[in-house]
């Protein structure tokens, strides 16, 4: 049985959306938390709660998770049950990512199981929406959000004073592939969602040729 191809975009959506999560928090998130105490001239101390450009992995997966449900609508070409599965996995998956930050998750296996129930989310998700009614305008306000997250990773940047990586891999190459391999998936998803619309407008096309070549054919026949 032949796949759609926006089934396949959106699965591979869901994917990247839930890895980049997962990235963020398990690995990232710890390693960007600020440590230590700020000392006043007058030798009081604070803990340290929050530093500049320290914020980018919160963001990082916040756009992971709208990625991943981007997905989920296109897999449900938008349609109603699309739309309220993915708000009600939305609103889970972040109650669930606040938790799970608070309590200072982290680790490589943190990562994998992280990873894999953003993967089961979607797919879970996208199984109870099936059977809805493709939505066309529902489409065209999916693709234009999507265009527009698309954009989103280009705004967030990394501390000047930067601490090592993880695996080997500086900060800077990794926000640098989370973000790219983001926008490009945002991008991909806006791409899918308009597809049918250009579908039919190649077919209207091809509709009016043939009409107009038609014409020519009945008018060169009484020439």
């Amino acid at each position: 049985m032949r796949v759609p191809w926006g089934t396949v975009v959106g699965a591979a959506a869901g994917v990247v959306g839930s890895v980049v999560w997962a990235v963020s928090l398990a690995v990232y998130q710890p390693v960007m938390e600020p440590s230590g105490f700020h000392v006043f001239d007058d030798g009081t101390q604070t803990l340290k709660l929050a530093e500049n450009f320290t914020y980018w992995p919160r963001e990082m997966r916040q756009l992971g998770i709208l990625l991943a449900l981007a997905g989920l609508v296109l897999i449900g070409q938008a349609a109603k049950r699309a739309l309220v599965g993915a708000g009600g996995l939305g609103a889970v998956w972040l109650a669930g990512d606040l938790w799970l930050d608070r309590i200072d998750i982290d680790g490589r296996p943190a990562l994998v199981g992280l990873a894999a129930a953003g993967c089961a989310g979607v797919a879970l998700a996208a199984v109870r929406s099936r059977g809805g009614a493709p939505s066309r305008s529902g489409r065209h306000l999916a693709a234009g959000t999507a265009a527009v997250l698309a954009l989103a990773p280009t705004t967030i940047t990394t501390p000047w004073d930067k601490p090592n990586g993880a695996f080997g891999v500086s900060i800077d190459t990794a926000l640098t592939t989370m973000k790219l391999a983001t926008a490009v998936a945002f991008l991909a998803v806006a791409v899918a969602m308009l597809a049918p619309a250009l579908d039919t407008i190649r077919a209207l096309a091809g509709t009016g040729r043939g009409r107009g070549d038609a014409g020519r054919g009945r008018a060169d026949d009484r020439g």
